[in-house]
Protein backbone atom coordinates (compact mmCIF):
# COMPACT_ATOMS: atom_id res chain seq x y z
CA UNK A 1 0.00 0.00 0.00
CA UNK A 2 1.40 3.38 -0.95
CA UNK A 3 1.48 6.01 1.76
CA UNK A 4 -0.97 8.90 1.89
CA UNK A 5 1.43 11.37 0.26
CA UNK A 6 1.75 9.08 -2.75
CA UNK A 7 -2.03 8.79 -3.08
CA UNK A 8 -2.44 12.55 -2.53
CA UNK A 9 -0.14 13.24 -5.48
CA UNK A 10 -2.64 11.62 -7.83
CA UNK A 11 -5.84 13.15 -6.41
CA UNK A 12 -5.98 16.22 -8.69
CA UNK A 13 -5.78 14.02 -11.78
CA UNK A 14 -8.21 11.49 -10.34
CA UNK A 15 -10.68 14.30 -9.63
CA UNK A 16 -10.32 15.54 -13.20
CA UNK A 17 -10.94 12.00 -14.47
CA UNK A 18 -14.05 11.77 -12.29
CA UNK A 19 -15.38 15.09 -13.60
CA UNK A 20 -14.76 13.97 -17.19
CA UNK A 21 -16.71 10.74 -16.66
CA UNK A 22 -19.64 12.22 -14.76
CA UNK A 23 -19.91 15.64 -16.34
CA UNK A 24 -19.93 17.48 -13.02
CA UNK A 25 -17.46 18.30 -10.30
CA UNK A 26 -19.79 17.24 -7.48
CA UNK A 27 -20.49 13.82 -8.98
CA UNK A 28 -16.87 13.23 -9.90
CA UNK A 29 -15.75 14.17 -6.41
CA UNK A 30 -18.33 11.80 -4.91
CA UNK A 31 -16.72 8.93 -6.81
CA UNK A 32 -13.27 10.04 -5.66
CA UNK A 33 -14.51 10.12 -2.06
CA UNK A 34 -15.96 6.62 -2.46
CA UNK A 35 -12.62 5.47 -3.88
CA UNK A 36 -10.71 6.92 -0.93
CA UNK A 37 -13.18 5.45 1.57
CA UNK A 38 -12.78 2.02 0.00
CA UNK A 39 -9.01 2.43 0.13
CA UNK A 40 -9.07 3.37 3.83
CA UNK A 41 -11.33 0.40 4.59
CA UNK A 42 -9.10 -2.02 2.68
CA UNK A 43 -5.62 -0.73 1.78
CA UNK A 44 -4.85 -3.94 -0.10
CA UNK A 45 -7.24 -2.82 -2.86
CA UNK A 46 -4.41 -1.01 -4.62
CA UNK A 47 -1.59 -3.41 -3.90
CA UNK A 48 -0.22 -4.72 -7.12
CA UNK A 49 2.51 -4.66 -9.69
CA UNK A 50 1.03 -1.87 -11.79
CA UNK A 51 2.07 1.00 -9.50
CA UNK A 52 0.00 3.25 -7.24
CA UNK A 53 -1.36 5.58 -9.93
CA UNK A 54 -2.72 2.83 -12.17
CA UNK A 55 -4.00 0.89 -9.15
CA UNK A 56 -5.86 3.97 -7.88
CA UNK A 57 -7.51 4.51 -11.27
CA UNK A 58 -8.41 0.81 -11.42
CA UNK A 59 -10.07 1.07 -8.00
CA UNK A 60 -11.97 4.19 -9.12
CA UNK A 61 -13.13 2.33 -12.23
CA UNK A 62 -14.27 -0.69 -10.21
CA UNK A 63 -16.37 1.62 -8.05
CA UNK A 64 -17.68 3.43 -11.14
CA UNK A 65 -18.74 0.09 -12.64
CA UNK A 66 -20.73 -0.90 -9.54
CA UNK A 67 -23.43 1.55 -10.64
CA UNK A 68 -25.55 -0.18 -13.28
CA UNK A 69 -26.16 2.89 -15.42
CA UNK A 70 -22.39 3.51 -15.69
CA UNK A 71 -21.71 0.09 -17.14
CA UNK A 72 -24.69 0.12 -19.53
CA UNK A 73 -24.12 1.03 -23.15
CA UNK A 74 -26.04 4.12 -24.22
CA UNK A 75 -27.12 2.25 -27.34
CA UNK A 76 -28.95 -0.28 -25.19
CA UNK A 77 -30.91 2.52 -23.51
CA UNK A 78 -32.50 3.54 -26.81
CA UNK A 79 -35.80 1.88 -27.68
CA UNK A 80 -36.07 0.20 -31.08
CA UNK A 81 -37.00 2.76 -33.74
CA UNK A 82 -35.95 5.71 -31.57
CA UNK A 83 -33.19 7.94 -32.87
CA UNK A 84 -30.31 9.31 -30.82
CA UNK A 85 -29.98 13.07 -31.07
Amino acid sequence: MPDSTTVARFLPLLRRYGRALTGSQASGDAYVVATLEALVADPSLIDGDCGPRVALYQLFTRIWNTIAVNSTSHASLVRPGEQIE
